[in-house]
């Protein structure tokens, strides 16, 4: 069991060092985010993977990044401006430091009706989601619907150590993006 656990660790850290060296290849932060969870998607084996960022002032959030698998429809154009107390259960996860882990949409069909509706209409049948911090504060979250049947518990864990370095990348896309604005003034 150690074993199998720090192989896996072991390839968890060359896995998103592989990712990192991939993403830095590209020009712009916003590219680097693009190719980070294309790569990302693609080793996991998911059909979806996301990046959403809270407008808690709106109380709403939004779809800001998204990777499909071929075959999967993109739903980011659908995900904007998306209120959060529709998946407010998630925020209560999120305070208590914890994931959110679906294994089978079925499970949340009766107790979380309206956030069954929102995401069996996308095809998902489970979900990992983590939050992502900035100075102790939910910013957002990063999700993967449709993983394949491992081990939830081991992706979330993997979720959540790849979370610190996608909120440094929005961190460097914002500062980028307002230098870029900042130049054509």
């Amino acid at each position: 069991e150690m074993q199998r656990s720090l192989v896996g660790s072991e390839m968890c850290i060359r896995d998103s060092s592989k990712a990192m060296r991939s993403a830095l290849s590209y020009g712009t932060p916003d590219e680097q985010i693009d190719e980070f969870i294309r790569y990302l998607g693609r080793h996991i084996g998911a059909d979806r993977i996301y990046i959403f960022e809270d407008c808690p002032k709106k109380n709403i959030t939004k779809n800001t990044y998204e990777w499909c698998a071929d075959g999967v429809k993109p739903e980011i154009d659908n995900l904007q401006n998306v209120p959060m107390e529709l998946i407010g259960w998630w925020y209560d996860l999120f305070e208590q430091k914890k994931n959110v882990i679906i294994d089978d949409m079925e499970d949340i069909k009766e107790t979380h009706p309206d956030t069954y509706e929102l995401l069996s209409g996308q095809n998902i049948h489970s979900l990992v989601v983590v939050q992502f911090r900035y100075k102790d504060e939910i910013k957002g979250f990063f999700g993967v619907d449709n993983p394949p049947d491992t081990d939830s518990i081991g992706l979330a864990l993997f979720l959540d150590m790849m979370s610190t370095l996608i909120i440094s990348m929005i961190k460097i896309c914002l500062l980028y993006t307002s230098d870029v604005a900042d130049d054509k003034a």
